[in-house]
């Protein structure tokens, strides 16, 4: 069986990819937004004619599935993300300046028109029950969705699930920077202590104080008392022990608490003579003894 890759459909779709690989090399080697949207703007063009064109004409061939599925990843996947990535290198420099940010926020969404028109499609061929069910899901996260008063966790309570369960630990409090990093140690279902979510961490070059945090929350639940220990699970960037620090010389004024932070150093599975020289040296003071 002879396969005819020059079909119209197939030409649409190697246009699509070569539009994406020039935006993402326009990105990643100039930096050149402006070039990389109307390519990408391009692609999604070719994007939806060859996907006409193909059922009009009956001209569908497993090859030509092939180059849709590597142009979709390109310009919808790769290129976009590098332009995610550029804006938010961008984002501290003058040219990211208030007064242009605006076009750009739009411009962005642009990017993956083609992963948007499907989302749309499928809705539209979904039943009106449930696509009612799914905005109503939506309105409620939204509005209903709340950060819990004593930890700062989200939840759709003034208490959140883990700081009401009377089966843990609250003689122990795990501090960490954000929601995500309650969901990551609870995946481990090796912890059963409460948790307080910061908010962030200190950074003076975002303009990110102690006071933007809830680190006077942190005080507070434990001058009420019960509170034995408390873990620290900071990051290990710059702010990160920033942040560490602060919290170590704020804690200092409850006598009698037990203040650790989280195991530092070489990663499980790590090859050594790729770990930088920090990441040593806390493995070497955190070493402990092989039993």
């Amino acid at each position: 069986m002879k396969i005819k890759l020059f079909t119209i459909p197939n030409l649409l779709t190697l246009s699509n990819l070569l539009c994406g690989m020039i935006a993402t090399v326009a990105i990643l080697t100039d930096g050149d937004l402006h070039l990389a949207f109307w390519l990408l703007v391009l692609a999604a063009v070719f994007d939806f004619f060859d996907g006409f064109t193909a059922r009009l004409l009956h001209q569908s061939s497993p090859i030509g599935l092939q180059l849709d599925s590597l142009a979709d990843m390109v310009s919808s996947g790769v290129a976009p993300t590098a332009v995610m990535l550029t804006l938010a290198w961008q984002a501290g420099s003058s040219w990211w300046a208030a007064d242009t940010a605006g076009p750009w926020s739009w411009i962005v969404l642009l990017l993956a028109v083609g992963t948007a028109l499907r989302l749309a499609m499928h809705i539209l061929r979904m039943d009106a029950e449930a696509v009612g069910d799914m905005t109503r899901s939506i309105d409620r996260f939204r509005n209903e969705i709340r950060y819990c008063s004593q930890c700062n966790n989200l939840s759709d309570e003034e208490v959140c699930p883990i700081c009401a369960d009377r089966e843990r630990d609250h003689a122990t409090i795990c501090v960490v920077e954000q929601v995500a990093d309650v969901l990551s140690i609870e995946h481990t279902q090796q912890y059963r202590g409460l948790y307080h979510v910061l908010g962030g961490v200190i950074s003076p070059m975002q303009g990110i104080s102690p006071s933007d945090l809830k680190i006077d929350l942190l005080c507070e639940r434990i001058a009420r008392g019960g509170v034995k220990e408390v873990i620290l699970a900071i990051s290990t960037s710059v702010e990160g022990e920033t942040t560490l620090f602060y919290l170590m010389n704020r804690l200092r004024q409850f006598p009698g608490l037990k203040v650790t932070s989280i195991a530092r150093g070489i990663g499980f599975g790590d090859e050594l003579e790729y770990v930088d020289e920090l990441t040593i040296t806390h493995a070497l003071m955190n070493r402990r003894e092989i039993e």
